[in-house]
C-alpha cells in the first residue's frame, strides 16, 4: 500500500522478510490504543478476503486503512503507530500471525473467528487438523470427569485434537485423558504463557502438545481474559462439548457463544447442580450428548464433526465475534 500525496516514508528494511514484517505489524496494531481482539479479528479477515498481507499496512494511510474497515479515530491512531515501526524487527518467539506457517488461516472469517495474535509454545501443527473442544465446571462431580475419560478414551485412533482451558476439574480431565489416550491436546490459558502450567500432566516425550494464548507473555490472570480465552477454544475447533455449565459462568457463556454462532454444541443430561446450566443451553438448541453411553456419544460427535466440515462458506457464516466490525 503507497501512501497518498508526494510523501514517501521509508520501509524498514525488515519488511523484505515477510514474516517478520507482518508480525512486526501486528505487533503495533495490537498495541495501538483502542484497537482490541474484535478489531485486529475483523480487519485480520477483511485482508484475507482481499488477499493482501498484513506486511503492506507498514506504509498504510489513514484512508487506506478506513477503506480495510477501520473507524476514523482508529485509523489515525493505526496510523501513527505503524508509521513508527522500528527499522530492525525483534519479533516474539513463537508468536504466530495470519500468513505465517502454521497460523490456522482456515478458521478466519468462519463461524469463531480464530485471534490474531497467537503466542504459541509447542506443535503448531496441531492447529492444522480437526479438533474438539471441552469445557465445564471446576467443581464438576465425579460421573462427569469419569464421562469425560471414558469418552476421550474411545476416541483414542481418531484424527482429532482436543482442546480445553486449563483450569482444573474439567479442563484439567479432558488435556489428561488425551494424554493417556495418545491423542493431541491444545490448551488455552486465561494468562500470558510467561506464566503458564499446565493443570495435567505429561512426559516431556510426548509432544503432542500446544499451548497457546492470544494475550502478551506478561500478561496476568484477570476475570475478562478467561471469557476472551473461551472465545479462542471455541475458534480453534470444530465442535464444543459443554460436559457441565453452572446456573452462570463461563461454560454457559461459552455454550450460549457458540449457539449464536452457529457452532456444533453437544451437551450431556445432568441433573445435578452444578450442571444446571446444561438444561438451559439444551432448551436453545444444543444437541443432546447421551451421558454414560459413550459408544453412541462417539457417533454424534463424529456427526458434529462432519456437519461443521460441510458448512457454508466462512464469509457468509456468522463471527463468532458478531457480526459489523466493532469499534
Amino acid at each position: 500500500m503507497r501512501p497518498d500525496g508526494d510523501t514517501v516514508r521509508k520501509t524498514p528494511a525488515w519488511v523484505a522478510s515477510l514474516s517478520s514484517g507482518r508480525q512486526m505489524v501486528w505487533l503495533a496494531l495490537e498495541a495501538t490504543p483502542g484497537i482490541g481482539l474484535k478489531t485486529l479479528s475483523a480487519l485480520a479477515s477483511e485482508l484475507d478476503r482481499r488477499g493482501i498481507d498484513a506486511s503492506e499496512l507498514s506504509d498504510a494511510t489513514r484512508s487506506e486503512l478506513e477503506g480495510l474497515g477501520l473507524k476514523p479515530k482508529l485509523a489515525v491512531s493505526a496510523e501513527e503507530s505503524l508509521s513508527s515501526l522500528p527499522e530492525e524487527t525483534a519479533v516474539e518467539d513463537g508468536l504466530l500471525v495470519p500468513g505465517d506457517d502454521g497460523y490456522p488461516t482456515h478458521r478466519l472469517g468462519r463461524r469463531a473467528a480464530v485471534p490474531v495474535l497467537l503466542r504459541c509454545r509447542g506443535d503448531v501443527g496441531l492447529l492444522a487438523g480437526p479438533s474438539i473442544a471441552f469445557s465445564g465446571a471446576r467443581n464438576a462431580g465425579t460421573d462427569a470427569l469419569d464421562f469425560v475419560r471414558d469418552l476421550i478414551n474411545a476416541l483414542a485412533g481418531h484424527d482429532l485434537t482436543i482442546a480445553s482451558g486449563n483450569a482444573v476439574g474439567i479442563d484439567a480431565a479432558a488435556h489428561q485423558a488425551a494424554v493417556d489416550a495418545g491423542l493431541p491436546t491444545i490448551t488455552v490459558p486465561a494468562t500470558g504463557l510467561g506464566s503458564f502450567e499446565p493443570s495435567f500432566v505429561y512426559d516431556e516425550a510426548f509432544d503432542r502438545v500446544l499451548a497457546v494464548s492470544q494475550f502478551r507473555n506478561d500478561a496476568p490472570w484477570i476475570p475478562r481474559q478467561a471469557m476472551q480465552r473461551n472465545e479462542t477454544i471455541a475458534a480453534l475447533s470444530d465442535a464444543v462439548i459443554v460436559v457441565a455449565a453452572g446456573k452462570s459462568g463461563g461454560s454457559l457463556a461459552m455454550g450460549e457463544m457458540c449457539l449464536k454462532a452457529n457452532l456444533p454444541l453437544l451437551v450431556p443430561r445432568i441433573a445435578d447442580d452444578y450442571a444446571a446450566g446444561n438444561r438451559l443451553l439444551l432448551e436453545s438448541g444444543a444437541v443432546v450428548l447421551p451421558f454414560g453411553d459413550v459408544d453412541d456419544a462417539v457417533s454424534i460427535i463424529q456427526d458434529a464433526l462432519a456437519s461443521a466440515e460441510g458448512g457454508t462458506d466462512g464469509h457468509e457464516q456468522q463471527s463468532l465475534f458478531g457480526g459489523a466490525p466493532p469499534s
